[in-house]
């Protein structure tokens, strides 16, 4: 039994509670330390290959936390992406030995053979990393991954129109934040996991909240996800009997209801079906109670040229506010 307030803390105790049993969990609390980007993208991870005992290190704490049953995605951020970049790190350092071999070779079908058996012994993990994981949502952000290696810099994210290489000083709050869900979602083992997020559509415009979830879901399929939001779109990828909407009674108690809402439902029948909210601010009320009373007055008027005066109005209104 939960003492909840509001759909945050609803996850939270959530997560609390699962970590108490032998359950598969990934927790992704709503502001996460997305100022670790700028150290991650930063690090040169060639100098710690060369450095046995800081690799061997970086590698323990790697295997400690992926063999934890509760995963908070926060304060690990970090040995996530260091398990994520040492894929690519030895990857690139698999390049330099191919390219040490190849500069001893004279014969141009022996390097040929070479390169080819090379390749379907070492895939690419940039191809994947990029196809499956990124691109598909970064580039509604007119952004992609590059698979192009540069020198001391594993991962690089580029502008899709000019090519260029994009530093996170560049990136949005609300990219920094899709970095650091997609990630994890991809890499970890989520088969049976139960997935808490909180408040995913922070910092992303609605056209990315639209598809957030199927996109979360195509990465981990084989997961469930629980998730807190205050947005229509996130909340019209699910079911109605998948949401569980948290109000207050009239004693001011929190209380559940259920969803009403089609799922895929326009985001205005959400916010008033679901979310109960009279979604029309009082300058629209005033402005439709305008256009009422121009059509009533239209309707008993018999000059034709005063007709002509409000059917003109009514045009215009109609057109500004789609009535």
């Amino acid at each position: 039994l939960m003492n909840i307030t509001s759909s945050g803390l609803f996850i939270k105790e959530l997560a609390e509670n699962f970590s108490k049993e032998e359950i598969k969990l990934i927790y992704f609390p709503s502001e996460l330390n997305i100022s670790s980007i700028v150290k991650i993208f930063d690090k040169n991870y060639s100098t710690i290959f060369n450095d046995k005992n800081r690799k061997s290190q970086i590698e323990k704490n790697i295997e400690k936390f992926l063999t934890q049953n509760n995963i908070l995605i926060d304060g690990n951020i970090e040995v996530l992406w260091d398990y994520i970049l040492f894929d690519l790190q030895d990857y690139s350092e698999r390049l330099k030995q191919l390219g040490n071999m190849i500069s001893t070779e004279t014969n141009p079908e022996n390097i040929s053979k070479i390169l080819e058996n090379w390749k379907n012994e070492n895939p690419n993990p940039y191809t994947e990393l990029a196809e499956v994981c990124l691109n598909p949502i970064l580039k509604k952000l007119n952004l992609e991954l590059s698979t192009a290696l540069e020198k001391n810099k594993l991962i690089s994210i580029k502008s899709l129109t000019t090519s260029d290489a994009v530093g996170t000083n560049g990136f949005s709050t609300g990219t920094k934040q899709l970095l650091l869900t997609a990630l994890p979602l991809y890499k970890l083992d989520t088969k049976e996991a139960i997935i808490l997020i909180d408040e995913p559509e922070r910092s992303l415009y609605p056209d990315m909240q639209m598809d957030l979830m199927e996109y979360y879901q195509n990465l981990a399929p084989q997961a469930q996800f629980i998730v807190a939001t205050h947005s229509p779109f996130i909340a019209a990828a699910f079911e109605p009997e998948e949401r569980f909407i948290l109000h207050f009674n009239e004693e001011g108690k929190v209380q559940i209801r259920p969803g009403k809402s089609p799922i895929g439902d326009d985001p205005n029948d959400m916010l008033y079906n679901d979310f109960r909210i009279d979604y029309i601010n009082k300058f629209g009320k005033e402005v439709h109670k305008e256009y009422l009373d121009l059509k009533q007055k239209m309707f008993f008027e018999k000059d034709d040229s005063e007709k002509r005066k409000i059917a003109e109005k009514l045009e215009k209104i109609g057109d500004q506010y789609n009535f």
